[in-house]
């Protein structure tokens, strides 16, 4: 009896551990959670960087490169495109 009673534990464990897992990636996957979210998409100027006018970025001061919706969109020959989305703003590492 004892046997079945630590497998019937055991299960309950797991199940409550897989809830709990399944509840947070729901929450990051959603937007509810808004550490995850921080500044995704917004301009290179509230991220703390400066836009790239090459697309190509300072490597010693801004080695961090994301995309913002401010910043031209430079095609890789360091041609500029109208009209492309989200271009590269590049970030120091320290902000």
């Amino acid at each position: 009896m004892k046997k079945k009673a630590d497998l019937t534990i055991n299960i309950l464990i797991v199940a409550a551990i897989g809830l709990v897992v399944l509840v947070v990636l729901l929450a990051i996957f959603t937007d509810k959670v808004k550490i995850f979210s921080s500044n995704v998409g917004g301009t290179c100027d509230e991220q703390g960087g400066k836009c790239s006018t090459s697309g190509k970025c300072d490597e010693s001061s801004y080695p961090i490169k994301v995309l913002a919706k401010d910043c031209a969109y430079y095609n890789y020959n360091g041609t500029k495109e109208e009209g492309k989305g989200f271009g590269q703003c590049c970030l120091p590492l320290e902000r």
